[in-house]
């Protein structure tokens, strides 16, 4: 993905690779710093004073994260919340999957904002899009999910039979035809 975004750069930015507990970046020498779908991944606690340590005086701190599924007719909503599920549980059960990684709960992010004693102002706003859409973009939307991907990597027999029948039952709920679909967010931002 870096060097995806090091392809798209220009002359006033530029991309680094590093921790969220050690950015390398200077003191106070950020405006703003946004998680995007990406805080439930990083140790709140030393991320958070390290968002400390890079935000200037009056900086915000936004961790955004999208409400899944996306909005759209309930039996393409079920479908996806019915493979989300089963994702879940083969997370849950499966040790040579649920040792992969750390997650952090996404309903403790603004709790985390507040506990930290470094922002003297926090919220959660909530806000949406509404964009097109296809079968294919939808199937792909959980297809570009990290868990799901996880399990294709390490036991893709336990997931492939719920996948097809989703995909399947996507295609049939839409066809060939462009839809609307909204994405739903939530942002909790926290000022220095």
């Amino acid at each position: 993905m870096i060097s995806v975004a090091r392809g798209k750069s220009c002359d006033n930015m530029k991309f680094i690779q590093a921790f969220s507990d050690n950015t390398t970046l200077s003191d106070n020498c950020a405006d703003v710093v946004v998680c995007s779908q990406s805080f439930h991944w990083m140790e709140p606690a030393a991320t958070l004073k390290e968002v400390n340590r890079i935000l200037k005086p009056d900086g915000i701190f936004a961790t955004i994260d999208c409400d899944w599924p996306p909005v759209t007719i309930w039996q393409a909503e079920k479908a996806y919340t019915t493979l989300r599920d089963k994702i879940s549980m083969i997370e849950k059960t499966r040790k040579d999957i649920n040792s992969t990684f750390v997650k952090y709960s996404k309903e403790n992010h603004l709790s985390n904002i507040r506990g930290s004693g470094y922002f003297r102002y926090s919220r959660e706003l909530l806000f949406s899009n509404t964009e097109k859409c296809t079968a294919e973009r939808f199937v792909n939307i959980i297809m570009s999910q990290g868990s799901l991907q996880t399990i294709l990597n390490h036991c893709p027999e336990t997931i492939e039979g719920d996948l097809n029948i989703f995909k399947d039952t996507i295609n049939s709920i839409y066809g060939d035809r462009n839809f609307n679909i909204d994405f739903c967010y939530r942002m909790r931002i926290g000022v220095k």
